[in-house]
């Protein structure tokens, strides 16, 4: 393994670059990542490219728990465009997963629940341990959270996960600039399964 840039070397410079970058489109980092994200050597210290840009950007964060979060749900997929990053909490950023079909990400276990087991924890007595249950059910609290207040998993929202060609080929229609929430409230299909089809993880060969 090479060690740190203890300098300012190629990576910073191409941070440096793009900072005043003005284009809505996703720009991908170049060089080395960690499970996605891009990291790289400053200073003899490994630090992560998506804070650094962030930086640049918007100044240093209120606390060091704010996270470099993503308003194009891609910062697991490279993305360095300054426009889509910002400060926010952790309680933020997992919202925006959750908006952005990327919620697995990160959550403990990384476990998807079923309708009962999101019944089960409707059902349990106030005041909930979202901690507690999050440990239970193999999820992070902030998906407690939501599942109580409604955020996720409402009830008259029916998302379906099989589609057909035509519903792929008309989901790859929608332009780029338009959003998960925007695409899901349009088709009626949840937010994870568009991403999936507009990302080619799914359906590749429709």
């Amino acid at each position: 393994m090479t060690a740190p840039n203890k300098g300012r070397g190629k990576a910073y410079q191409w941070i440096c670059d793009h900072v005043g970058y003005t284009g809505d489109d996703c720009i991908r980092w170049p060089f080395s990542t960690v499970r996605g994200y891009g990291n790289l050597g400053l200073n003899g210290k490994i630090v992560k490219a998506g804070r650094l840009m962030c930086e640049m950007v918007h100044g240093k964060p209120l606390t060091p728990q704010h996270e470099a979060a993503h308003s194009c749900g891609n910062g697991k997929h490279r993305c360095m465009n300054p426009n889509h990053i910002s400060w926010k909490t952790r309680e933020e950023n997992q919202q925006d997963r959750v908006r952005h079909g990327t919620a697995g990400s990160g959550m403990v276990g990384r476990c998807k629940l079923t309708l009962d087991q999101v019944n089960e924890i409707r059902a349990l007595p106030a005041p909930v341990n979202r901690t507690a249950v999050g440990k239970k059910y193999g999820v992070d609290p902030s998906t407690i959270r939501m599942i109580l207040r409604g955020d996720i998993w409402r009830a008259d929202r029916k998302y379906r996960v099989t589609l057909t060609p035509q519903e792929v080929r008309a989901i790859r229609r929608f332009p780029k600039s338009a959003t998960l929430p925007e695409i899901s409230k349009a088709t009626g299909i949840g937010a994870a399964t568009i991403w999936r089809v507009r990302k080619r993880v799914a359906y590749r060969h429709v």
